[in-house]
């Protein structure tokens, strides 16, 4: 007895297998473009974030010996000195003369104390120079920025006056003992506190832990130093954060980055707070709207 052929047969035909085919093209083609420009833009952020922190342990080099490292230091004994693709970051410091940074869109130059440079996915020295000279030319930099392929170059800097202001922590002779373990200035202090949450991290891969001693001990500092405040200044680490607190008598002056000037008192109970996650400075609270630029504050007494 012969069976009953099936006629019911599920599939697709070549006419929507061919409809299919075009819907998908146009998803790829549509989706494709983006997921590259967001792993660029990833990639950037990263490699961004990796030549800052190189920066800020240079700086926190500086504030603990009062010098600048030497190349050979900073090739084999510093933590940062790997990019985000494990290339090794250019460090460059000032000679017999200060290093020279030509912004030509604004129409200056700045004289810089030191800079460190990734030299990005190519390898290859994008300005055209090793970043060993004297001078970079950053006008350079905004001319390649429409060939984000075969320009990906970072670069970040401290200029002579903020090495110098770092340097000039308490007057009277060099032989002066420091207000603290980490310096005497608010720029000596909280930079160097800064550096060390940071080293923290990078070693262990998680942040110290912010309550109590723990905030201190887990960094290396005695919390019985902390308990103090310098010239008006209560400093401490609170995890992912860092945070300035003023004393008893004393105001902060500073301004936001939008303009808007902020006055704290002791009586405010509030604080100044560092995110180890942005490396950006806020008034009260981390949120959008309340950052800061610190290089203005001025920590007023009472009076004066």
């Amino acid at each position: 007895m012969r069976k009953a052929e099936r006629t019911d047969c599920s599939g697709f035909s070549l006419v929507e297998l061919a409809m299919l085919l075009v819907v998908v093209s146009l998803a790829i083609m549509t989706i494709a473009p983006r997921y590259i420009a967001s792993q660029k833009k990833d990639f950037l952020v990263e490699e961004k974030r990796a030549v800052r922190n190189a920066r800020n342990e240079i700086l926190g080099y500086l504030v603990a010996h009062r010098r600048l490292p030497d190349a050979d230091h900073f090739e084999n004994s510093m933590v940062h000195r790997l990019d985000r693709v494990a290339g090794p970051i250019v460090y460059h410091k000032q000679g017999d003369a200060p290093l020279t940074l030509r912004l030509p869109d604004q129409g200056r130059d700045l004289e810089v104390a030191f800079w460190v440079a990734s030299l990005g996915k190519n390898r290859a020295p994008d300005l055209g120079n090793d970043y060993l000279g004297d001078t970079i030319a950053m006008g350079h930099l905004r001319e390649k920025r429409g060939a984000p392929d075969t320009f990906d170059d970072i670069i970040d800097y401290a200029t002579l006056d903020f090495v110098n202001g770092l340097l000039s922590g308490h007057s009277g002779s060099g032989d002066d003992p420091p207000l603290t373990s980490l310096g005497s200035t608010f720029a000596e202090i909280s930079t160097a506190m800064i550096a060390l949450v940071r080293k923290f991290h990078d070693e262990k891969g998680y942040y110290p832990r912010s309550w109590g001693d723990y905030a201190f001990t887990d960094v290396g500092l005695d919390p019985a130093e902390w308990g103090t405040a310098y010239d008006g200044v209560y400093y401490a680490t609170a995890g992912n954060r860092t945070k300035v607190t003023p004393a008893d008598g004393y105001t902060f002056l500073v301004t936001g980055t939008d303009g808007t000037a902020y006055v704290l008192n002791a009586s405010l109970n509030w604080s100044l707070w560092y995110s180890m996650i942005d490396e950006k400075w806020y008034h009260h609270s981390i949120a959008a709207g309340k950052e800061i630029d610190i290089t203005t504050l001025v920590i007023a007494r009472a009076g004066s």
